[in-house]
This record gives structure tokens, sequence and C-alpha cells, in this order.
């Protein structure tokens, strides 16, 4: 539902219009479009539109959801450095609120390009289930560090995954019985 437009402003502009009526005081939407709200009197607070639909939305909504965060690490660290890494990664992850699924720890790869005069990287796959405001944060943090060349935090969605499909036997030969 829209808000109700404001009294049609004379030709003197739309100040001139709010000063022949001074108990009703227009005002503007608290959304980002900007457009006027409902008239209101003083003292009530003004309809949003946006507001309303951003309540309803919400419900629906749920509040965690599964990520993918693909770290890679310099590849000339120890095995403690790379512990150590992980487990500030996991400190990270519990103080968001979220849960590790999965680690897949792909070890030292060669990169597609050079990143820091490096060519290979040390690679850390997480499976994640997070809250929906959390990712960029644990982004940004990821970043600081300095071992940590690449982070990537990807939302997963189902419909990406492609199905396998076993292979049919064939009708024929199922039903006939062997003799």
């Amino acid at each position: 539902m829209r808000c109700a437009p404001l009294t049609k402003p004379s030709r003197r502009g739309l100040s001139a219009c709010l000063r022949r009526s001074p108990p009703v005081r227009a005002t503007v939407c608290n959304c980002p479009c900007g457009h006027p709200a409902q008239r209101r009197r003083f003292g009530q607070p003004a309809y949003s539109h946006r507001a309303e639909t951003f309540v309803e939305r919400r419900d629906f909504v749920s509040n965690t959801a599964q990520y993918d965060l693909n770290v890679i690490l310099t590849p000339n660290l120890s095995e403690a450095q790379v512990q150590s890494e992980k487990d500030a990664i996991d400190q990270l992850i519990e103080r968001y609120k979220g849960t590790q699924n999965k680690l897949d720890e792909w070890g030292n790869q060669r990169l597609a390009y050079p990143i820091r005069k490096f060519n290979e990287g040390y690679y850390l796959i997480y499976r994640l289930t997070l809250p929906v405001d959390s990712p960029k944060t644990i982004e940004g943090s990821l970043r600081q560090r300095d071992n940590v060349m690449r982070v990537l935090v990807v939302k997963d969605r189902p419909e990406w995954r492609t199905q396998k499909q076993a292979p049919e036997a064939p009708a024929d030969e199922a039903a006939a019985p062997a003799s």
C-alpha cells in the first residue's frame, strides 16, 4: 500500500499549502524513496509502507543460511601456524554464532596467477551455517590477518548443485525371469 499524497500544492508552492492548514503537517515517508507520507496530526507517527512490508517479509525469512568460506593462506606456513590460523577462524565463526559443518583442507595448490609474489597457496574450504548478517563481518575480519591471502564467502544455493542420476536398468531385462 502506498502512502497517500499530500494536498495539491498551490502556485506559490508547498509551503503556502501548509500555511493554510496549520494543525496538519506534511512529512516525508521514512523510507528511502522519499515520497510524501500520509498527512498526520501533530504527535501521531507517520505511516511508512516500506516498514510494514519489511516486517511482513521478515516473518518468512530464516535467520541462518548455509555458506562456503574459502580461505587461501600463504604457502610457507608451518603446521603449527596453519593450526593457529584454523583455530582463529573457528573462534571467529563461534563469535558470530555460526557452526562449522565441514572442513576441506586441500593443502598447497598452485594458483592461477601470483598473489603477493607467491605461486602457491594453502587452501581451506569451510561449510558453515551462519546468521545472515555475519558473513560480511567474518570476511572483513579474515582479510585483516597477515597470513590470509584471499577470502571468499558464497551463500550455498541447493539449486546450483548438479544432481547425479543413477543409471537406469532396461525394463525388459528386469521383467523377464531367468531360464
